[in-house]
């Protein structure tokens, strides 16, 4: 890595930094549109690769057997059998799992190895890499509630040093790659339980049915005239029946269990009906039972499933020889054929309610209403969900336990009813009234003749997949506004610049006083929109702004004039601002976009005349005022208040006024934004914002700010100053911009500077060869076509090492860009710059 250049390693970072941005926002969008969990980890991987530049991405989960395997799921780029050739594991005994992925599966952090080639972790698989292309890796970890169950490893053809940014925004797109893979997961779990509820909620016995097969076998030995009789189970495991109900002489007896060998059970087991006439114990000698209970004639029938398998036995027992075997045969399949659907029957229930105790395992509320919306069936899940217990719930009626406005239950119900289920999200509550955002999977249950009888639900908690959602579309709409913002600043910049040197040159020239004050206007404006610019690219990219200590009276007067020539002229503007206001610490384009807001929020409210009131007080806030509002603290405070004479805020909306995207204006007329970036702002500086409103008296709000009386006298002032001339230096003034050109020139040469004009990278070289012993200073622009800022300076330092260069630029994340560009940049001057700085700042390089 010594070969990379200091700029080289900046550009490399800001790179990368940028693609795992565009990973994060691809895997957001991929994460809504996927539905099958290998899908998704394939997807993944394409990401890695074609988004974020990695030469192979691959997918691994962490296996629960002895080896602790990582088992390889999906892959992208350039594997060429790499996986198949290599054994990874998370073992911490094993050298298979001292690597980045065993690493990242243990720890449950990054874990990131900037070149394979020298790391005593990846001695194992350095062979198979290096043949492969790979000199570096970055292994992800795949989190859920519990642990990391499985790793997303992305290998570069080159090696780089770690970026705490990018790092960062990958251990973000793994977590939602995490998150994406538990939701598929939840949603298939959900429908393979939909079988088995439907199942639950058609069951027409929960019984044994022990008095069922008591009364049956009573009346079959009563109906043959038998000595006795029994009907029993057939045990697979123990080659034997369990007797279910046995009858001796007409009483009933203990159940017991018979062996089938040497028995005429064991012929009926093998699926005949068998009837013994006469003669059964010299037939069956092993049959001790016939001797005891004196048993001359036998006749056994299996109970046959509805797959023809043998579930059990039916069988009477005749103290004498029979003589009617027909009779007594197809009497024993009328009561078989009883017996057999009733032992399936029990048989299934059984089935089903094993399965049915595995629904209160599942994640998703389950329950079962009728038709009346009455719950008859509530698992525990649902207990979690909505926190009413079952006992609670079952009994009472769905809209009362669950909504709040029955109208969307009552279109989906409907639905239910006429198409046989239905899908899709609706609003609920728990107990405590907390909101939920349910996705629910309504079935119609039918009876046997196909009535509707009962719905059956799965009912799935979304309401934090919907705020996640919410994440992901709003990062991408900053990621967007960050990108705008990027590419107009250094325009925008180029725009204001000339503006703002222009008013320093005018001044020289103008002396009426009216004149005068037009131009500090046009100045203030000029800053204003520079202050504007860097606050976009501050909230695009989440930087703080700059904080500076503020006179609060300077502050209202800067925007009072630009208040009174925009409102409209039938509302009266009235500002009150002492000259012993405390002074207060905060970014001043900040604080001039609170007042703005809350400015245009009170005219907004006003429809025909009114009034806005504007006051500033300082205020100091006691204990017993910090005890009544949390959010306050004692000590001084500078108070603004904004107060109309509009309609006011209904009492029901006035606790939601500052919540996001939340406006009562009509379509196209706000965006709901501004209450909510006005409270950001204030919370940012330490303060807080109480509202007042009454309908049809007016609104009210106070801004409390922490106030610094000690910083009254020690704030600069804004006279003057004294613009410092040159004395006939030579600048090259460098960029693509013919108005900066032109204006700068024209600066430069009023103070008393030789100026050589360049509108690319090209013509300073050229310029730069002819006239190097005459050039003092470059001031050169960061971004230009042909050859940009940084080329320029790394080939006017191959002229001559000692040249001086100010760089400029009207993106501010440059300066670090210029530093790394060379020693020959001195300072760094962003756009738009006034006379004043130009001057300042040229005095001072060639002062050095």
């Amino acid at each position: 890595m010594t070969d990379l250049t200091a700029r080289k390693l900046a550009e490399l970072a800001l790179g990368r930094s940028h693609r795992a941005l565009r990973m994060l926002s691809s895997c957001n969008e991929m994460l809504i549109r996927t539905s099958a969990e290998n899908d998704l980890l394939a997807e993944a991987c394409r990401i890695a690769v074609e988004i974020g530049g990695y030469r192979m991405a691959w997918v691994g989960y962490a296996m629960e057997d002895d080896q602790q395997r990582i088992q390889p799921m999906a892959h992208a780029g350039e594997e060429h059998g790499y996986l198949a050739e290599i054994h990874v594991s998370w073992a911490d005994d094993q050298s298979s799992g001292v690597g980045p992925a065993g690493q990242a599966i243990r720890s449950g952090e990054v874990v990131v190895f900037e070149d394979i080639i020298g790391n005593p972790g990846f001695a194992s698989w350095l062979a198979l890499a290096r043949a492969r292309g790979y000199r570096s890796v970055a292994c992800l970890p795949l989190r859920d509630q519990r642990r990391a169950f499985g790793v997303l490893c992305l290998y570069s053809a080159e090696p780089y040093p770690a970026n705490a940014d990018e790092s960062k925004l990958l251990q973000e797109m793994a977590n939602d790659l995490a998150f994406g893979i538990e939701n598929i997961r939840s949603r298939e779990e959900r429908q393979r339980t939909q079988e088995v509820v439907i199942k639950v909620a058609q069951a027409v016995s929960s019984g044994t049915g022990s008095e069922f097969f008591d009364l049956l076998a009573r009346n079959m030995v009563e109906a043959l005239g038998a000595h006795g009789g029994f009907i029993g189970r057939f045990n697979p495991a123990a080659n034997s029946i369990d007797t279910l109900s046995y009858f001796l002489a007409g009483k009933p007896m203990d159940n017991v269990s018979y062996g089938l060998d040497g028995t005429p059970c064991g012929q009926v087991i093998l699926g005949e009906v068998c009837i013994f006439a006469q003669g059964v114990r010299e037939l069956f000698p092993e049959d001790r039972l016939l001797v005891v209970l004196g048993v001359e004639a036998y006749a056994g029938i299996p109970l046959l499933q509805q797959d023809g398998t043998v579930a059990g036995i039916m069988a009477v027992l005749f103290s004498s020889p029979l003589k009617e075997t027909e009779l007594v045969r197809s009497t024993l399949q009328i009561f078989a054929t009883r017996a057999a659907a009733e032992l399936d029957r029990q048989q299934s229930d059984a089935r089903i309610r094993e399965q049915a105790s595995l629904l209160d395992k599942a994640q998703d509320a389950i329950l079962v209403r009728g038709l009346d919306h009455t719950v008859t069936y509530w698992n525990k899940s649902a207990e979690r969900l909505y926190g009413w217990s079952a006992e609670e719930a079952v009994g009472r009626s769905v809209n009362e336990l669950l909504y709040r406005d029955p109208a969307a239950f009552a279109k989906a119900h409907a639905q239910t009813l006429d198409l046989g289920e239905w899908v899709g999200e609706i609003n609920q509550i728990d107990k405590s009234g907390r909101d939920l955002i349910i996705e629910g999977h309504w079935t119609l249950v039918r009876d046997e003749a196909g009535r509707p009888a009962s719905v059956f639900a799965i009912n799935t908690d979304i309401t934090e997949h919907r705020k996640l959602e919410q994440q992901f579309l709003r990062a991408q709409r900053l990621e967007s506004i960050g990108t705008l913002a990027g590419g107009i600043a250094h325009d925008l910049n180029n725009i204001l610049a000339p503006i703002s040197m222009a008013v320093e040159l005018l001044k020289m020239r103008v002396t009426d006083g009216r004149s005068t004050e037009l131009l500090d206007t046009v100045a203030t404006s000029a800053r204003r929109g520079a202050d504007m610019v860097g606050q976009v690219l501050s909230f695009a990219r989440g930087m703080d702004g700059q904080r500076v200590g503020i006179h609060p009276r300077q502050l209202i007067l800067e925007i009072e004039s630009i208040l009174r020539d925009t409102f409209r002229k039938d509302i009266a503007m009235e500002v009150l601002a002492s000259r012993d206001l405390w002074a207060i610490h905060g970014d001043p384009t900040q604080l001039h976009q609170v007042l703005l807001n809350l400015c245009v929020n009170a005219r907004d409210a006003i429809s025909g005349p009114g009034k806005i009131l504007v006051r500033m007080d300082n205020v100091e806030i006691d204990a017993s005022f910090a005890a009544m509002n949390l959010e306050a603290k004692e000590g001084p405070h500078l108070c603004i208040e904004v107060e109309d004479s509009g309609e006011g805020i209904p009492p029901e909306i006035l606790d939601r006024i500052f919540d996001p995207f939340f406006t009562t204006k009509s379509g196209g007329k706000g965006t709901g934004l501004g209450l909510s970036t006005t409270l950001a702002i204030v919370k940012s500086h330490g303060g807080f914002i109480r509202a007042y409103s009454e309908p049809g008296v007016g609104t009210r709000f106070r801004v409390y700010l922490p106030a610094h009386p000690e910083l009254a006298g020690a704030l600069p002032t804004h006279a003057p100053a004294d613009l410092a001339h040159g004395n006939g230096e030579t600048v090259l003034v460098v960029d693509d911009e013919a108005a900066i050109r032109q204006i700068t020139r024209q600066t430069l040469e009023s103070f008393g500077y030789h100026t050589l004009l360049a509108a690319d990278g090209h013509q300073a070289v050229s310029l730069y060869t002819i006239y190097q012993s005459a050039i003092d200073v470059v001031l050169t622009d960061m971004m230009m076509p042909v050859m940009d800022g940084p080329a320029t300076i790394r080939k006017l330092m191959a002229i001559n090492p000692a040249v001086k260069i100010i760089a400029t630029s009207g993106i501010t994340a440059n300066r670090e860009l210029a530093s790394l560009s060379g020693s020959g940049v001195k300072n760094f001057l962003p756009k738009p710059y006034t006379a004043e700085t130009l001057l300042t700042c040229l005095k001072q390089v060639l002062a050095d």
